[in-house]
C-alpha cells in the first residue's frame, strides 16, 4: 500500500491511496490531514467563526425574521 500526493495546500493533501484492491482518490470519504501539525492557529478560526455569527445576528435583525 502507497500514497502518492497529487496537491497540497493548508486544509490537506489530495492523492491517490494504492491498494491490492485498486487505487482509491482521496478525499474520497474524508480530506487527508495532519492532525499534529496545525498550521491554522485556532484564535483564527475563533475570530472566524464570531464574525460569521455576528453577520448572522444582524441578517437576522434586518430581515425582522425574530
Amino acid at each position: 500500500m502507497s500514497f502518492e500526493v497529487k496537491a497540497k495546500d493548508l486544509a490537506g493533501r489530495v492523492g491517490v491511496l494504492y491498494t491490492r484492491a485498486g487505487p482509491i482518490e482521496t478525499p474520497a470519504l474524508f480530506p487527508v490531514i495532519d492532525v499534529k501539525k496545525q498550521e491554522i492557529n485556532l484564535n483564527i478560526i475563533k475570530n472566524f467563526l464570531i464574525i460569521l455569527l455576528l453577520m448572522l445576528i444582524f441578517y437576522i435583525n434586518y430581515m425582522g425574521v425574530a
